[in-house]
């Protein structure tokens, strides 16, 4: 991206550790909300309403939700950046993802058929990435250029954390999918809301960052940037969408490790 003048000319003020903290316990929450749901929950619920089909299931789901998440991220991204509200620009669309996401999960325990899994797992990716674009873009909001790579390098420990928390949500005393889901539910709940409750745009930046967002061009650099996560995501999200399967099926993980279960082995 090219260099925007109006942002230059006025640094940004530096974040403090509790800044810090809350957005790290946010990124973990975000991570929390769908790492577990879609390498395990969303696994077991297709093998459960499609035991013949499960991977065909688990397949047209993992597409169609990549298909909403993908529009979603870049419609509520480019939205938030216009947004004026008394909250700021990424709040509402954070805490509206937020509520969307705890139903989304209702919807996907309480399924009944694949149809039901399906819109189900649309409306989460719909909520889900109405949360997480903004949340991602709070770093180069608030965040001066010499501290960005402290502060994303605890960023980056929402995704091993996030899938740390399958070990909780699978342990014995969460059963089945209701409970699990309350379970995760809940972690996402008490991880946002602190960061929800105690983010303020900064009030000079917030013209500015509208003007700048009229006058983005993009570059050859971002592109590269672009298609290299673009690759990594994919070889993760194919590795975490049917690792459930390939444990129970070709690895038979329960018979190797008696007294245990696959989505605890995975956990």
């Amino acid at each position: 991206m090219k260099a925007v003048p109006d942002l230059a000319a006025e640094p940004l003020p530096p974040v403090g550790a509790g800044f810090i903290a809350t957005l790290t316990l946010a990124y973990v929450g975000a991570f929390i909300a769908f790492v577990p749901l879609l390498s395990l929950l969303v696994p077991l619920q297709a093998q459960a309403l499609a035991p013949m089909n499960k991977i065909g299931l688990l397949s047209l789901v993992t597409l169609l939700g990549a298909v909403v998440a993908s529009v979603t991220n870049l419609a509520v991204g480019w939205a938030s950046d216009r947004t004026r509200h008394r909250l700021g620009r990424r709040r509402p669309w954070i805490a509206g993802g937020l509520i969307g996401v705890m139903v989304a999960y209702g919807l996907i325990a309480t399924a009944t058929g694949p149809a039901a899994l399906v819109a189900g797992i649309i409306v989460f990716q719909m909520a889900f990435n109405m949360l997480f674009a903004p949340l991602t873009a709070v770093l180069a909001d608030r965040v001066p250029d010499r501290q960005k790579g402290r502060v994303a390098a605890f960023l980056g420990l929402g995704a091993p954390l996030g899938a740390a928390s399958g070990v909780l949500i699978t342990s014995p005393p969460f059963g089945d999918t209701g409970s699990r889901m309350a379970v995760m539910g809940l972690l996402v709940c008490v991880c946002l809301l602190p960061f929800l409750l105690s983010y303020r745009d900064l009030p000079h930046l917030r013209a500015e960052n509208r003007r700048a967002a009229r006058r983005l061009r993009l570059s050859p650099d971002f592109g590269f940037a672009w298609l290299s996560r673009f690759c990594l995501q994919i070889a993760a999200s194919v590795v975490n969408a049917y690792m459930l399967f390939y444990l129970a099926d070709h690895a038979r993980y329960a018979e190797q490790f008696p007294g245990t279960t696959v989505e605890s082995g995975l956990a």
